[in-house]
């Protein structure tokens, strides 16, 4: 199973912080609301020539297995709306992850 993302050490007590993959279309931002869910301080990060982005953000811990949930749609929606490229992206996030 491909995932689109990677969460990130980080010491905060009430916050997880993650970076996933998404598409120019931003399906993380409809899904969010569908699911009720706030991702604060989010940060895009875009490659010119590209319609895909990393996406890094922070949620609240108690907002965690719903989040993972929303992403899986994230990547669904990223492979149904043509992105064919979205899922050698996410292998090429998780291979710099598991080199560092």
């Amino acid at each position: 199973m491909i995932t689109n993302y990677y969460k990130l050490k980080d010491r905060r007590l009430l916050h997880y912080k993650y970076v996933f993959v998404d598409t120019k279309d931003q399906f993380h931002i409809r899904l969010s609301y569908r699911y009720g869910i706030r991702l604060c301080k989010a940060r895009e990060m875009i490659k010119e020539g590209t319609d895909i982005r990393l996406v890094m953000c922070d949620i609240k811990k108690g907002d965690e297995a719903i989040f993972l949930e929303m992403l899986g749609e994230v990547r669904n929606s990223a492979l149904l709306c043509g992105y064919r490229d979205y899922d050698e992206c996410c292998e090429l996030l998780q291979s710099i992850v598991n080199v560092a």
